[in-house]
This record gives structure tokens, sequence and C-alpha cells, in this order.
């Protein structure tokens, strides 16, 4: 079972035109900037939102062929939705909110509330809690029921917008951990929305970057990171991220030039991890082939590193140790001078 989705949206501000392949067991990602079309792309496959273009179908059922096509109402596509905020029925107890999805297939009173209480128990949510009301919940028992009652439906697809989004930080790496085995443990495609890069790496097979309602990279982690196509998708894995042309082994970025070991000419995608780049309170002699000087612009703390943001001709990331924000007199708005070996530097073509 396979979902293909290629679509075409306008609605307001929002241009959105993507391709996406999910394959029956496989959980992809998808990831962006605010506004870039996730949730929009989410409640397409959903039916909550029709396309103007394209079509989107669900192991060759066609679900939605665009404006004057098919369309196939929410009720009906067997798509099991975890919502953001989770939409649980206020006036249901958790039990019954579970039971509502069996229920609205056809499923006898009985049989849906026992489903539902067999779904509860494999979330974690005990018997005490089956007749509370979903008011009384903490963020992580809230998360729960949603995916419960996601699930209880047995859907042919499985869809999640930012689903740890209500849990606070302390609960957050637990339900993540629960999150991934019982996403696992689903046979069907499975997508997710995530704000949190950590979300997206951990619960992924695959990650798919929207940007501005275009699909500009698709991959494992490994290979984001081995060749990131946008300086947001540098950002999301941690690197600097530069395009520009190369001639000869040097590449021009706007007014810097950047030395490189690389044969490629033309326009080319350059990537260096923040650990390589080096800062000095004097210009260094020695070896490093790209040398400049940069304002600091901040500072952000990062476990045992501090992430030193640079200004200047060339913005980018340095990540240094708190010892060396102390030696060097690191500050916004002081003048340090950058070094970084050629060899430090990835060179793509675009």
């Amino acid at each position: 079972m396979s979902l293909v989705a290629d679509i075409a949206v306008d609605r307001g501000p929002l241009r959105l035109r993507a391709e996406l392949r999910v394959e029956s067991g496989e959980t992809v990602a998808l990831v962006g900037p605010n506004g870039a079309g996730k949730t929009s792309l989410l409640l397409a496959i959903a039916g909550l939102l029709r396309i103007d273009r394209g079509a989107i179908s669900l192991d060759g059922r066609l679900l939605d062929g665009g404006a004057g096509g098919p369309f196939v109402p929410t009720a009906a596509r067997h798509i099991g939705v975890v919502f953001q905020q989770h939409l649980l029925l206020p006036h249901l107890s958790v039990l019954d909110n579970v039971a509502y999805g069996p229920r609205s297939r056809g499923r006898p009173r009985s049989e849906a509330r026992a489903a539902a209480a067999d779904w509860l128990d494999r979330v974690g949510v005990g018997e005490p809690w089956h007749d509370a009301r979903p008011a009384t919940l903490s963020g992580g028992q809230s998360q729960r029921v949603a995916l419960a009652r996601a699930l209880a439906t047995a859907p042919a697809l499985l869809l999640l917008d930012e689903p740890l989004a209500a849990v606070d930080a302390s609960a957050r790496l637990e339900l993540r951990r629960e999150l991934r085995a019982h996403l696992a443990g689903f046979r069907g495609p499975r997508i997710l929305v995530a704000h949190h890069v950590e979300d997206a790496l951990a619960l992924a097979d695959r990650v798919v970057v929207l940007e501005a309602g275009r699909v500009v990279q698709c991959g494992t982690l490994e290979e984001l990171v081995r060749c990131p196509r946008s300086p947001y998708v540098a950002d999301l894995v941690g690197l600097n991220c530069f395009v520009g042309t190369c001639r000869g082994g040097v590449v021009e970025v706007g007014d810097a030039h950047l030395t490189v070991v690389s044969p490629l000419d033309g326009e080319v995608v350059v990537t260096v991890h923040p650990r390589a780049v080096s800062l000095f309170p004097a210009r260094p002699a020695g070896s490093p082939r790209n040398v400049w000087s940069a304002p600091v612009d901040g500072l952000e703390p990062s476990l045992d590193r501090v992430r030193v943001r640079l200004g200047g001709v060339l913005p980018l990331v340095a990540e240094v140790t708190p010892a060396a924000v102390a030696e060097l007199g690191l500050a916004p708005g002081r003048v340090v001078w950058v070094a970084i070996k050629a060899t430090e530097l990835g060179v793509s073509a675009r």
C-alpha cells in the first residue's frame, strides 16, 4: 500500500506545489519554516482541504482529482488523524472519545468500547482514566488518547500534525520513544508534521523539506547532511551552507570568495560544519586558505558548546567551547578573525 500525491493548492498567499510518495510501513516527516505549507499538505491528504489540480491516491484509489474531479470525503478515506491540539471531544469520557471512531463505522457500542479499552491500554492510559474527561488529562495523556482514537478505526493511513506540540519538555523524550514504537507497529504509510528537528529525525525514515510551498529536498538524515540543498536544510542539520559559482577552485558567494578543493565549475552548494570554523583574536598565520574578519552577531549556548553567529560578508555559525568564548572575549559586536581550511569545505553541484 502506498500514498501518492501530486498536488497544487492556491489559498490566499499560499501556493502549494508538492509531490509526495509514502510506502507502507514508512514514516515520512514534513518539515519547513512557518507558512511553508506543511499542515495544508496534510489537510489536503486528509480531505479537509480540496486541491485545485493534481491527484491524491491511496493504494491505487483516487481520493481527490482536483477541481471538477472525483473527491472522497474525509469520513470515507479510512485515514487516522492526530491533530496538533488533539481535539478530543470535551463532553465524552476518554473511553468514549476513542470508541467514537469504531462506533461511527457501525460497530456495536459494546464492541467499540472494548476496542477502545484495548487501545488505551496499549498506549499506556490505564482503566482508572477511562471515565475521565479530556480537561483533566495532562498533555502527554491527551496525546496518547488522541493516538489511540486515530488507531482504533484500523486506518489505512496515519497522519500526525505536530503530535508532540502539546507535550511539555520533561515528557517529550519518553513520549517520543513511545510514539516511535507505536508507529513501528502500524503497517500503513505514516506522515507527520514536525516542528522540532529532533522529532523528525527520531521518528521518521525520510524527511521531506517544504519551503514556500515547494519540496526542496527529500531524503534520509545522512543524505540531508551530505548534501543540503538550501540554507534552511543546512541549518536544520546543523551545517553552514552557501550557494555560489565555482571557477578554478574558488567559489564566489556574493562579495566573498572561498578557496575549495573541488574540480567542479558552475553553480555549486558549499557546506561546512560549525566546528570546522576557527576563530582568532588577530589574523592567524599558517595554512588556512580562507581567512577574513567578521563581527559577532550573537551567542547561543548548546550543551557543551556555544554557537557563535557571525555577520559580515559571509554570515555563518561557528561552534566553540565555553572556555574559548572567555579566552576570546566573545560578545555581540566583537570583531574576530575567521579561518576555514579548504579541505573542510564540502562542494556539490547544484
